[in-house]
């Protein structure tokens, strides 16, 4: 009597016992997720300098010569990423590409980007060489091209900051021009060609005995009266020569032609004057 009384019991405490251990087994637990974002960092450039006349660091640049440095900037990065993980671009604005430091098309390896104190430094600067194929005084006010430097983390592309500034590029001074003077007597005789003095040829005669002389240089005839301007022209008497000794028929075909000469010499000496 008394075990049938006490089974009910029994069964009503096993069966509360059950469900305690059942409300254990599915009690929620809550997961920190904080591990698992990604970090949150923030790029800010903080200066830039571009070439100009009035900045010691980087000077003005003249067109078509290299300036070294053509950029200076500072900038920081909490992240405290390598400067590998770091890409930076720099538009001229005078017509070129745009350089970067990071590999392909328009990789610049004189843009260099340094991580002050090394590993774990959160302030960088950055440098480059440029040449500037014109001057900046052909564009319009304030006649300076317009420099555009982006730094941006390349594996997180929405920690990005891009800052302008100008440069001022002057133009190159021109080469003197070196021209040759000719001189006022092949100035004269440029001008005026009826005015040069003939090449006076020279005659030789044979003598019959087969030895050659050379005869002694034309003189010009005495002019009476004086030549006035430019267009008077007088031609003298030409006097004839001496008679001489019969000669061979050799002889006196060169003595003809040394007589012919002598006075073609004379007419053209006197139609110079």
């Amino acid at each position: 009597m008394f075990r049938s009384r006490f089974r009910p019991f029994k069964s009503h405490h096993a069966q509360s016992v059950s469900r305690k251990a059942r409300r254990s087994t599915v009690r929620l637990h809550v997961e920190r997720l904080e591990d698992r974002l990604a970090p949150a960092g923030t790029v800010t450039i903080t200066a830039v300098q571009g070439t100009d006349t009035l900045s010691a660091t980087v000077p003005v640049a003249t067109e078509g010569q290299s300036a070294n440095p053509s950029i200076n900037a500072t900038f920081t990065d909490t992240n405290a990423v390598t400067p590998a993980n770091l890409t930076v671009t720099v538009d001229y604005g005078d017509g070129t590409a745009f350089s970067s430091n990071q590999a392909g098309a328009n990789f610049d390896p004189n843009l260099l980007v340094t991580q002050v104190g090394g590993a774990g430094g959160t302030t960088y600067t950055v440098t480059d060489q440029h040449t500037f194929p014109e001057e900046s005084g052909s564009t319009v006010p304030p006649f300076a091209f317009t420099i555009t430097l982006t730094v941006t983390e390349t594996a997180t592309p929405a920690n990005t900051d891009t800052r302008n500034t100008t440069a001022q590029v002057l133009d190159a001074a021109l080469s003197p021009l070196v021209r040759e003077h000719p001189s006022p007597a092949s100035v004269a005789l440029t001008r005026a060609p009826h005015l040069a003095v003939p090449t006076r040829p020279c005659i030789v005669s044979r003598q019959p005995s087969g030895a050659s002389r050379t005869l002694p240089p034309l003189r010009r005839p005495a002019v009476s009266g004086s030549l006035t301007g430019t267009a008077s022209r007088r031609t003298a008497p030409i006097a004839s020569p001496a008679p001489t000794a019969p000669r061979s028929s050799r002889a006196t075909r060169s003595a003809s032609r040394s007589t012919v000469s002598r006075d073609r010499a004379s007419f053209l000496a006197l139609s110079t004057r």
